[in-house]
């Protein structure tokens, strides 16, 4: 389940967004729901005054953490225990391969935010993937994810490149 506490989103607002996810995910987590994806914050301002970490203590399934993460954000929550995954998504848009971007350190290509929500395919399915040296092989990556210090839960070695 997605839940927004404070997304503003087409004028949307809740009184007591605290006490109120609170109770919901703690409902869900009762119910076994196998996962929550928690839209943390407003997504124009990226402004947050919910306690993200009280919300995942209610919860036991599978907390999965969204809203302007970078990768060192992203494995900093994660290692310490405030979600278990991350989603990324306008960096996803943008960049088709970013599990492989990460993964190698390659730059990100930059979203245009312009295209989102217009209804046709600009901006969406016309991102390139990676095209620069394409060195690293599956044989090297757990050496060079060991080097670059990833934690072991993080690194990417086995998922598969894209592009």
């Amino acid at each position: 389940m997605r839940l927004t506490p404070e997304n503003g989103f087409n004028s949307m607002s809740d009184s007591d967004p605290q006490g109120h996810f609170e109770y919901t995910l703690g409902q869900l987590s009762a119910r076994g729901l196998a996962y929550a994806h928690v839209l943390e914050g407003n997504m124009a301002t990226k402004t947050a005054s919910v306690d993200y970490r009280a919300l995942r203590t209610r919860f036991t399934g599978a907390f999965i953490a969204n809203n302007g993460y970078d990768l060192a954000r992203a494995q900093a929550t994660v290692d310490a225990g405030d979600a278990d995954l991350v989603a990324f998504g306008t960096p996803f848009v943008a960049n088709p391969d970013l599990v492989r971007r990460y993964r190698d350190n390659l730059p990100l290509a930059a979203a245009d935010p312009t295209t989102f929500y217009g209804g046709g395919e600009a901006g969406y399915t016309d991102y390139p993937s990676y095209r620069g040296d394409e060195t690293r092989t599956r044989e090297n990556a757990a050496a060079a994810d060991a080097q670059s210090g990833m934690p072991p839960h993080l690194a990417l070695q086995d998922l598969p490149t894209v592009g």
